[in-house]
C-alpha cells in the first residue's frame, strides 16, 4: 500500500473515530444531573448533544467508501459484482448487530412483539415506525443496509460528480415528497428524522465526495442552478421543500473529507481516532449497553464540581467511562468477532 492510500485510509478511520465521539457524546450528556446555566456550561452541553450528527458523518463515509469497495469488486469479479459485495457489506454487519439484539432480549427487554424482532432481524425495520429502534441504535443500521441494496443501481446510472449532484437534488426532493405525507400518519418525530428518505441525501453527498477526490470536479451549469434554486425556494418559502440541519452537517464533513484528504491535521488524524474509528461499529452498538449498566450500578456522576469550574465536571467524567469502557468491549470485539467475520465474508464472496 502506497503512503497516499495509507494516510486516505487514516483520515477515513481518523473521521470515524470523530463520528463515534460525538455519538457516545450526545447520548451521555443526559447522564448528568447537574445544568449548570452559564455560557461555558450550555456550550459545552450543546457541542455534546451536536454529537448526535456523527451518524450522519457515518453516512457520508460509508457511501464514499462503499464506492471504493464496489468499484473493486466490478474490476475483480464483474460477473458475481452485486453478489460478492453483498455478502462482504452483510458478513461485515449482521454478526455484531445480532449480538447486540441477544443481548438486549436476554438480559435487558424480553421480547414483546415478535414483528418487531422479525422486521429488526430481516433490516427492514426502518419501514415500520413502532420497530425503527428495537435495537438501541439499530435504526442507523437498517437505514445502511437499505443503501447497499441501493448500491448496484446508482453505481450502474451515476458515474460522474454532475450526476451525483443531480441525484443529491433528487433525494432531498424525494425526502420532501416522502414526509409531505409521512408527517400526516400518527408517527412520532423522531422517525421522520430516521427513515431512509431523510438520511438518503447524506449518501448522496457521500457519493458526490467519491467522484471529486476521484479527480471529477465538473458540474453542468444546470445542475448548479438547479440545487441554487431549490435552496432559494427554500428559504423563500419554507412549505413543501425540506433542508433539515444535517444537510448542513453533511456539507461540513464533505469539506471536513477534502481538507483531510490533504492534509491529515495531527488534531484530527492521530493514533487515537483512527484506533476509534477502527473499533467505530462495534462501539456505536456497545455503548448504549455500557451506559445502561454504569447508570445501574451508580457510577456517574461520582464528583462535585468545584466552583471555579463554569461547567459540571461529570460531563466529562462520564463521557470517559463511558467511552473508556465501550472501547475496551469494542475491542475485543473487533479482535475476535468483527475481523474473523469480516475476513470469512470476503472468503465466500470470492468463492
Amino acid at each position: 500500500m502506497t503512503t497516499s492510500k495509507t494516510v486516505r485510509y487514516q483520515y477515513i478511520d481518523a473521521l470515524r473515530g470523530w463520528a463515534i465521539l460525538g455519538v457516545v457524546a450526545t447520548h451521555v450528556v443526559a447522564l448528568s444531573s447537574i445544568s449548570l446555566n452559564t455560557k461555558v456550561s450550555l456550550l459545552l452541553e450543546a457541542l455534546m448533544t451536536s454529537g448526535l450528527y456523527g451518524v450522519q458523518l457515518f453516512f457520508v463515509i460509508s457511501a464514499f467508501t462503499v464506492f471504493f469497495s464496489f468499484k473493486r469488486t466490478i474490476n475483480s469479479r464483474p460477473k458475481q459484482a452485486i453478489q460478492s459485495f453483498l455478502i462482504k457489506r452483510l458478513f461485515r454487519i449482521i454478526p455484531i448487530y445480532y449480538i447486540g439484539i441477544v443481548v438486549l432480549v436476554l438480559l435487558l427487554e424480553p421480547i414483546k412483539s415478535w414483528w418487531a424482532l422479525l422486521t429488526n432481524l430481516l433490516f427492514i425495520h426502518d419501514f415500520f415506525p413502532p420497530y425503527i429502534n428495537f435495537l438501541f441504535g439499530g435504526w442507523s443500521i437498517g437505514v445502511e443496509v437499505t443503501f447497499y441494496l441501493c448500491v448496484p443501481i446508482l453505481w450502474r446510472y451515476v458515474n460522474s460528480l454532475d450526476k451525483a449532484v443531480r441525484l443529491l437534488i433528487i433525494s432531498m426532493l424525494l425526502h420532501s415528497f416522502c414526509s409531505y405525507f409521512v408527517k400526516e400518519l400518527p408517527v412520532e418525530e423522531s422517525f421522520l428524522f430516521r427513515y431512509f428518505p431523510s438520511q438518503f441525501p447524506l449518501f448522496c453527498i457521500g457519493i458526490c465526495y467519491y467522484f471529486f477526490i476521484e479527480g471529477d470536479h465538473t458540474v453542468r451549469p444546470s445542475t448548479l442552478l438547479a440545487i441554487a434554486g431549490y435552496i432559494f425556494i427554500y428559504f423563500s418559502t419554507k412549505t413543501f421543500l425540506l433542508f433539515p440541519t444535517q444537510y448542513f452537517f453533511g456539507v461540513c464533513f464533505f469539506l471536513s473529507l477534502y481538507v483531510l484528504s490533504q492534509k491529515p491535521y495531527l488534531f484530527f488524524v492521530n493514533p487515537v481516532t483512527v484506533f476509534l474509528g477502527k473499533i467505530s461499529y462495534s462501539l456505536y452498538l456497545s455503548h448504549f449497553f455500557v451506559i445502561h449498566l454504569v447508570s445501574s450500578y451508580q457510577l456517574t456522576n461520582l464528583f462535585v464540581s468545584p466552583s471555579f469550574l463554569p461547567f459540571d465536571i461529570n460531563h466529562l467524567y462520564n463521557f470517559l467511562i463511558v467511552i473508556v469502557l465501550s472501547s475496551g468491549i469494542s475491542y475485543l470485539s473487533y479482535l475476535f468477532i468483527e475481523q474473523p467475520t469480516t475476513k470469512l465474508g470476503h472468503k465466500l464472496a470470492s468463492r
